[in-house]
């Protein structure tokens, strides 16, 4: 797999993340955000939506612990998205359909016995633009330098199973990835200048003031 079958003409990173613009911006957070699984197909050739295995959204409620900004995590699942092999355009509306301003696509990506990477954008899903793109990779040999598929050998061998520590990897990059987008964030106005003035015979205050010359 390569970076421009999720989104096109986007600049590629390696084991970690870029953002595509450095911009300060204004009212960006709290926001929510929703998460996408992409799975390639071969037949014919692309990526479809997938739903995230309870343990995918259990990891990233983890990762997204605590911080505050974000308002929410929601995951978009096959049945919210039409069609399936859908493009960024319909992602991003079945994100905004869930009250999420940003949208995170990512596809995991096994290439080798015990060889994976992760690959992932982050848009701005009302503009369906680009923010940032992510990458995570991992590869485990044994002593004889051979690559060995974990899930053949019994025990938990989750310190040396690619895929395992791809998608770790992966998620640490993505809250830096925010973190980064957060502290370039100022908060919107909270107040308005309001256009109203008291008419003369409500303002009580002038009353008391005759009263007491």
């Amino acid at each position: 797999m390569e970076l421009h079958e999720l989104v096109a003409d986007v600049v590629p990173v390696e084991n970690g993340y870029q953002l595509l613009a450095r911009e300060k911006t204004t009212g960006r957070f709290p926001c929510g955000l929703a998460i996408a699984k992409l799975q390639p197909e071969e037949q014919p050739p692309g990526l479809r939506t997938v739903e995230a295995t309870h343990t995918d959204q259990a990891y990233w409620v983890e990762a997204f612990r605590g911080v505050a900004e974000l308002r929410d995590l929601q995951f978009l699942r096959p049945v919210s998205v039409r069609p399936q092999r859908a493009g960024t355009e319909t992602l991003c509306a079945a994100a905004r359909a869930q009250g999420a301003d940003l949208l995170l696509l990512y596809a995991p990506n096994r290439y080798g016995p015990n060889a994976a990477q992760v690959l992932g954008v982050l848009l701005d899903a009302g503009a369906c633009r680009a923010i940032a793109t992510l990458h995570a990779s991992a590869a485990f040999t044994s002593a004889g330098g051979v690559e060995e598929a974990p899930d053949r050998k019994p025990g938990d061998h989750r310190d040396t199973d690619a895929a395992f520590q791809a998608a770790r990897a992966f998620e640490q990059h993505a809250l830096e990835c925010l973190a980064e987008l957060i502290r370039s964030d100022q908060a919107a106005p909270t107040t308005q200048p309001h256009q109203w003035k008291t008419p003369p015979e409500q303002r009580w205050w002038l009353y008391r003031y005759r009263l007491r010359g």
